[in-house]
C-alpha cells in the first residue's frame, strides 16, 4: 500500500494534493496552471485552497504580466489577494477567472473545451526573519485523496492478485502432473494460470503507461504510431503498446476457451479457440495494412463475446449436474471467471459516471472473484483429486 502511495503522489504541479513549501524573506513562489473545463457538460467550479502561517500576497498572472515580471521582476500595483494569514479559499471556474481576475478566455472548439492560463505567484515581502510556510491546492478536499489512495491502492492490490494466483496455479499444475489420476485436471489449471497471467501482464503494462506518461507529461515516445480519426471509438491510434495490450486481452480468453473446450469438455474442434487466435493474429498486421484496425478491434470484441459465453454456460452446466466437491469448484471457479470478467467488459466499455469508486468497485470485485477461485481449487490441491466427474 505504501508503495502504490507513494507512485500516486509523484507531481510537482497544483492540484488537490497540493503544492508549496516555504518561502524565504523577500522572495516569490509560482507555478503555471492551465484551468480547464468542458463546454459540453453542465460547469463544475473546483475549490481552490492556500493556506500560510504568515502574510504573503496573492497575484494571478496572465502571460504578459508574468512576462513583465520574468524581465524585470515588477508585478501588478493590486495583488488579487493581500496580506494572506491563514486559510483563504474559492469556488473557480472559467466565467469566474476571466470575471474577477481578467485572465483572457481560450477556446478549444475541436475539443469542446475552454480553459484559462494563469501563473499562481505568491509574494513573501518580509525584508528579515520572515520565513512563510505555504500550501497551496486546487480542487481539495480530504475525502477524495482518500477516495484516490484507496483507487490507487485496489488497482495495485487488483495486480498483485492477479499475479499471485497466476503463479500459484503454474506452480499448482507442476505438482499436479505428478499424480496419474490428477493428469488431466493439470492441464486445465496450467490453461487458467496463462489467463489469468496474461491478465496480469496487461494490467500492469497499462498502469505502468499511464503512471509513465504521466511522468512524462504527455510526451511518451511511441513506437510506429498509426493516428486514427475515427468517432465513437475509445483507441484513435494504434501503436507497439497498443498491439501488445490487445494481444494480451485476446491470449487471456485463447488460454481460457481452449482449455475449456479441450481439456474440460473433450472437444474435438475447439472452435472458438480457432476464432480467438485469428483476433490475436490480426492486430500485427494492423501495421502493415492500417485500415484492418477497426475491424481487428470489432472482431475481438465478437470473439471475446463468444468466449465468455462458452466459459459461463460450461460451468453452469457442470454446477447443475454435478454434487459434492465437483459442484463447489465448478460454483467457485465460476465466480473466478464471470466476475473479473465482466468488470473488464465494464472497465472497457461501460461509461464511468461516479468517478473513483466506479474503479474501486471493480477492483474489489475482481479481487473478491480471484479469491472465490482460490478458495475453490486452490484449498484442494494437497488432497487427491476426485475423480467421479473429470468435467470439473
Amino acid at each position: 500500500m505504501g508503495f502504490s502511495l507513494a507512485i500516486h503522489h509523484v507531481a510537482a504541479y497544483i492540484n488537490e494534493y497540493g503544492s508549496g513549501g516555504t518561502m524565504k524573506p523577500g522572495t516569490q513562489w509560482y507555478e503555471a496552471l492551465d484551468y480547464y473545463e468542458s463546454t459540453s457538460q453542465p460547469v463544475t467550479s473546483q475549490r481552490f485552497f492556500i493556506q500560510s502561517n504568515a502574510s504573503v500576497d496573492l497575484y494571478l498572472l496572465n502571460a504578459t504580466q508574468f512576462s513583465t515580471f520574468s524581465a524585470n521582476k515588477t508585478l501588478p500595483a493590486t495583488p488579487s489577494w493581500a496580506g494572506i494569514n491563514g486559510i483563504i479559499t474559492e469556488d473557480w471556474n472559467v466565467t469566474y477567472l476571466h470575471a474577477h481576475y481578467g485572465l483572457p478566455v481560450i477556446n478549444e472548439t475541436a475539443q469542446k473545451s475552454r480553459h484559462v492560463w494563469m501563473m499562481v505567484l505568491l509574494d513573501n515581502k518580509a525584508s528579515a526573519n520572515g520565513s512563510v510556510l505555504i500550501n497551496v491546492r486546487l480542487g481539495y478536499t480530504p475525502l477524495k485523496i482518500t477516495i484516490d489512495d484507496l483507487n490507487v491502492f485496489a488497482t495495485w492490490l487488483d495486480i498483485s492478485v492477479f499475479g499471485v494466483v497466476s503463479f500459484k496455479l503454474l506452480w499448482a499444475s507442476t505438482r499436479l502432473k505428478k499424480i496419474e489420476a490428477a493428469r488431466k485436471r493439470s492441464e486445465t489449471v496450467r490453461g487458467m494460470g496463462l489467463g489469468y497471467m496474461c491478465v496480469f501482464g496487461a494490467f500492469f503494462l497499462g498502469e505502468f503507461r499511464v503512471y509513465w506518461n504521466n511522468e512524462l507529461g504527455g510526451f511518451m515516445p511511441t513506437l510506429f504510431k498509426i493516428t486514427y480519426n475515427l468517432t465513437n471509438v475509445p483507441i484513435n491510434y494504434f501503436d507497439l503498446f497498443i498491439c501488445s495490450l490487445c494481444m494480451l486481452v485476446s491470449l487471456t480468453f485463447l488460454s481460457l476457451t481452449y482449455t475449456v473446450e479441450k481439456k474440460v469438455k473433450d472437444f474435438r474442434y475447439p472452435i472458438i479457440s480457432y476464432i480467438q487466435l485469428v483476433a490475436t493474429c490480426l492486430f500485427p498486421l494492423v501495421f502493415a495494412i492500417p485500415a484492418m484496425f477497426l475491424f481487428a478491434l470489432i472482431f475481438l470484441v465478437g470473439a471475446i463475446g463468444l468466449a465468455c459465453a462458452l466459459l459461463i454456460t460450461v460451468y453452469v452446466n457442470i454446477a447443475i449436474k454435478s454434487t459434492g466437491l465437483p459442484r463447489k469448484r465448478a460454483i467457485f471457479t465460476l465466480l473466478g471467471l464471470a466476475i473479473p470478467l465482466t468488470c473488464f467488459v465494464i472497465r472497457e466499455f461501460a461509461s464511468n459516471t461516479i468517478g473513483a469508486w466506479f474503479t474501486i468497485s471493480l477492483d474489489f470485485a475482481t479481487i473478491f472473484g480471484l479469491l472465490s477461485f482460490w478458495y475453490g481449487n486452490m484449498k484442494y490441491f494437497e488432497k487427491t483429486p476426485v475423480v467421479t466427474n473429470p468435467d470439473a
